[in-house]
């Protein structure tokens, strides 16, 4: 990538953050030879599934735009690419195009997290699915219209991470 694009994609990171704020991603699995005592010493929480070892999202290093840990950051972190990161490398679109998208997609997360407040849901120590699943299989104590404006808020959200955002990155970075 030539450094005009490499700064693009730095810009572009920096102003979304969906792959670190719980908002795409709940969890992100740890690989083999990594360190989980290692990376739980730089101050990332660090949790075990029976064999699996994960970082749960959202990330205590993303602040503020930013990865605190970046130099030292899991493998899956450094081979993520977003689909519009990805389309921007192949100038298949343009870096305003991906910040428009970005815009969107911030909107579409602030109407969520609108809606969650709404309904009394305010930690944002979780996962956004997590904390939607709360809400929305609630029946007993929430209205039934923010319920159904949350599921639908939140399915017009998960559709434009799909199409503009989120890819399976591989399990094994050799196979990336």
């Amino acid at each position: 990538m030539d450094a005009a694009l490499s700064t693009a994609a730095a810009r572009l990171c920096a102003e979304c953050g969906l792959c670190c704020n719980g908002a795409m991603f709940h969890m992100v699995i740890l690989q083999p030879g990594e360190n989980p005592r290692a990376l739980a010493a730089l101050g990332l929480k660090i949790k075990r599934k029976h064999s699996l070892a994960y970082m749960p999202q959202p990330c205590r290093a993303h602040v503020g735009g930013c990865c605190t840990v970046y130099e030292q950051r899991p493998q899956r972190c450094r081979i993520f690419e977003c689909r519009t990161l990805i389309r921007l490398t192949k100038n298949e679109i343009t870096e305003s195009v991906a910040m428009e998208k970005i815009r969107e997609a911030r909107i579409k997360l602030a109407c969520v997290e609108n809606l969650l407040a709404q309904a009394g849901e305010t930690r944002a120590e979780h996962p956004l699915a997590k904390r939607c699943d709360n809400i929305t299989s609630d029946t007993e104590s929430h209205a039934h219209a923010i319920r159904e404006a949350l599921a639908a808020a939140l399915s017009d959200f998960d559709s434009l991470l799909e199409s503009d955002f989120r890819i399976t990155p591989p399990l094994n970075p050799a196979d990336a």
